[in-house]
């Protein structure tokens, strides 16, 4: 799936970025402890990775327990269709999808929470990216509250 973002970021960094860890504590505050992380690698993990890092796709094997997911942006839907038709609670964090084609069928698995103010995620080098030309939106897929929507402040949560 392409998406109609322009992005500024360089193309070899794009799908790297680690999500800040108050995200994650606040997703953790919301589904208890996060088991997996499902799309990572050994320099951006937060949690256990779903898979070694001997080549295996995450997308290839069975999710379960509670997973974090922030899939590469270059092509999350099949990141999304995983996280519906695992027996997983997933927290995926994606850009604000509003009108995306894949919408409809995240919301009527999850619960939404949007983001209000932008995230800025962490580089390679370990420090935050500003920049984001999306805002972001959380949802808990497979989990409490489907097909509803609520917003938080990112400061809020910091």
């Amino acid at each position: 799936m392409v998406t109609n973002v322009i992005s500024n970021t360089p193309e070899a960094e794009r799908d790297t970025w680690r999500t800040p860890k108050y995200i994650f504590n606040y997703a953790q505050k919301l589904v208890g402890e996060i088991n997996h992380d499902t799309a990572c690698d050994r320099n951006n993990a937060l949690a256990d990775p779903i898979v070694s890092y001997d080549g295996q796709d995450a997308l290839s094997v069975d999710w379960g327990g509670v997973c974090w997911c922030n899939p590469p942006y270059s092509n999350i839907t099949p990141w999304i269709e995983k996280a519906i038709a695992s027996d997983a609670i997933t927290v995926m964090l994606i850009p604000s999808p509003n009108g995306e084609s894949y919408y409809g069928e995240l919301i009527k698995n999850s619960h939404e929470i949007a983001i209000q103010g932008r995230i800025s995620f962490i580089g390679a080098d370990g420090k935050p990216k500003n920049g984001s030309t999306r805002g972001s939106s959380l949802f808990i897929i497979n989990g409490y509250a489907k097909g509803s929507r609520s917003i938080v402040n990112r400061d809020d949560i910091k």
